[in-house]
Order: structure tokens, then C-alpha cells, then sequence
């Protein structure tokens, strides 16, 4: 069938990229390229690490580790909040030249409309044999979403930021748009709200679930009932 032929060709394509690849080398890669961050989110279990007075990898340093590597099957920039960067284009740009990721992604909160869109439109422009995902997070509600995050106005931002990805989506087909939903005992309650306000609203290409893990700001957090779980993923 047309389907079956379509997925057979993507398969086919991910097998010839990769095929010259030595064995030693990884293939994905998780990069927090910053610990600095404005949220206060009450899940986040890289809280005790944010804001701390710790020097950050150089352009030229993290260009250093490009070197060393080979291909990349997915690169995807964390932090933090990775904006807070001046250089995150150029990191991308790095990584680009050096890896050639089949994937590039990008977690932010989304508190930067304005910047995040014209990071987003240069790596699509410019990085364009790549596929680029960005993603971002809404935890319920506004009024619920800013309680957890800890700032006022955050959900009004993070959806300015979807609205300004939709657009460039328009015009350049290799963005993904992805919306993460943290469960934690704080939203447990309004996630099938959450999942069709998300879905219904803001209409992103992807919904990913996430189910909070480590050790959070606010323990109280991990209070989460496995049945909420098993109700949102059958939506």
C-alpha cells in the first residue's frame, strides 16, 4: 500500500544515513547546555543544580566535543531554559556542521516567544536537512500551569510561543511542534483537561506525557495515583 511504501522508504532512509557510522560513537544525545532558569516549577527534579554559580561549556568547547563525535541520530538541547543562551543558534549550527543530526530538538518552556521564534527560524532556514522538534510544556489550566511553574503569566507566554511555531510551520515542513504534560500530584486531577485544552486550543503536532520522576522541589509532588495515569493514556 502507498502507507506501507512511505514508512518503508523513511526506514530505508534512517538505515543510509547511519550505515557509515563506526561502532564507539553515541547516536543520541541529551545536552543541558545551561542551568540557569526563571522557573520555580515544583516538579523539577533538576532543581538544586539551576542558578548555581557554574561555568557553562564555551562555543568553543562544546565545537571541541562536536569533533569528537560522529553522526547524530537526535540531538536534543535542554537545560535550564536553553534561550537564556545568546549562542544556542550557534550551538545548533556546531552541531550541524560537525554531526548532521537526522533530528534536532529543542526543550524550552517557552517564556520567550520573541526570541524562541527567531532561534527556531534560523535553525530552519539555515539547518534545513535536519528535522527540527520543538518542545514545550503546559501542566493544566493557566491559573494551575503558573502555580506549578512558579511565575505569573507563564502560560500566556508558553502559548504565544505555540501560536509563533504554528506560523513557521506554515512555510517550513520539517518542524515538529510538541507539547509536554508533566503528571504529578499537583495536576492529577485536571490532566484529561489538561490533555483536551492542549489538544483542542493549542493543537500541537505531538502530546507527550510525562510522569515526574527524581526528586522534586516539592515532594509532595510524587503523591501521584497510578489510575490517573492509566485514564489520560487511554484518551
Amino acid at each position: 500500500t502507498p502507507s506501507n511504501s512511505s514508512a518503508a522508504s523513511d526506514v530505508y532512509k534512517r538505515q543510509r544515513y547511519f550505515l557509515p557510522i563506526r561502532a564507539g560513537y553515541p547516536i543520541y544525545l541529551l545536552f543541558f547546555i545551561t542551568a540557569r532558569c526563571m522557573g520555580k516549577c515544583r516538579h523539577c527534579f533538576y532543581w538544586q543544580e539551576l542558578n548555581q554559580k557554574k561555568q557553562e561549556l564555551s562555543l568553543e568547547e562544546i565545537e571541541k566535543i562536536c569533533r569528537s563525535m560522529g553522526r547524530l541520530l537526535q540531538l536534543t538541547i535542554t537545560g535550564g531554559e536553553p534561550l537564556l543562551r545568546d549562542d544556542l543558534y550557534q550551538v545548533f549550527e556546531v552541531f550541524y556542521k560537525y554531526n548532521r543530526p537526522f533530528n534536532l530538538g529543542l526543550a524550552t518552556s517557552g517564556y520567550f516567544p520573541e526570541k524562541l521564534e527567531m532561534v527556531c527560524r534560523k535553525v530552519l532556514e539555515n539547518l534545513s536537512r535536519s528535522n527540527f522538534t520543538v518542545g514545550l510544556p503546559i501542566e493544566g489550566p493557566p491559573e494551575l500551569n503558573d502555580w506549578i511553574r512558579g511565575v505569573e503569566g507563564f502560560f500566556e507566554r508558553t502559548q504565544e510561543s505555540v501560536e509563533r511555531l504554528q506560523v513557521l510551520k506554515k512555510k517550513y515542513s520539517q518542524l515538529t511542534i510538541l507539547i509536554d504534560i508533566t503528571a504529578s500530584a499537583d495536576n492529577q486531577e485536571q490532566l484529561e483537561e489538561t490533555y483536551f485544552l492542549v489538544r483542542d486550543q493549542l493543537k500541537p503536532d505531538l502530546i507527550n506525557l510525562i510522569i515526574i520522576r527524581g526528586e522534586p522541589r516539592e515532594k509532595e509532588t510524587l503523591n501521584l495515583k497510578p489510575e490517573k495515569i492509566q485514564k489520560i493514556v487511554k484518551l
